[in-house]
């Protein structure tokens, strides 16, 4: 059923696809949509959640803490982003196209932005740590910049729109967000 909403959300949206067409495609009972997967809402639900709680983003905190130098710590968190965006771009569009026109997307969208942005003040306190954040800024200052340089928008422009490689875009994110984040030695 997650794979047949997955496919239609992405071929029709989130307000054309119906249960039935999710059922069909699945080969189940409309009936079986709705009581194990919770209609249309629980799939989206259930696919939003497959991208913003992987087991990249999960053990995301684990990897940092195993690094030492603000440096390393970027290059993690950049490489582990491009990952999934390029494993779960197609929901987080389906997620953001759902959002203009649901109400229900919407909330799952505010939802898993809240998420990556703990997730980055997480990141934010461990570099902290370090000593090599700017003096200058505030730990909301450090996150809002993590998530200009890292939210989906910006990495899809580099490398869907830019047609930039997975390692191009990665470099250039570490250096822009090393130069905004980081002390100057």
């Amino acid at each position: 059923m997650l794979g047949a909403a997955r496919e239609l959300f992405a071929e029709r949206g989130y307000e054309a696809t119906t249960v039935e067409a999710i059922a069909r495609r699945a080969r189940v009972s409309s009936a079986t949509v709705y009581a194990q997967a919770g209609g249309k809402r629980g799939l989206l639900k259930s696919l939003i959640l497959a991208w913003s709680v992987n087991d990249t983003v999960r053990d995301a905190p684990g990897r940092w803490a195993q690094v030492h130098t603000a440096a390393e710590k970027l290059t993690q968190l950049v490489e582990g982003t491009l990952r999934v965006y390029r494993d779960y771009g197609d929901l987080i569009e389906i997620g953001r196209r759902a959002a203009a026109s649901s109400p229900v997307a919407a909330e799952f969208t505010v939802e898993t932005r809240t998420r990556f942005r703990d997730l980055l003040a997480t990141f934010v306190a461990q570099v902290r740590e370090t000593g090599e954040i700017a003096d200058a800024l505030t730990d909301d200052e450090a996150v809002d910049v993590l998530y200009f340089y890292l939210r989906f928008e910006q990495v899809s422009l580099l490398t869907r729109d830019f047609g930039w490689s997975q390692s191009r875009a990665a470099d250039w994110l570490c250096s822009r967000v090393a130069s905004g984040l980081l002390a100057r030695t």
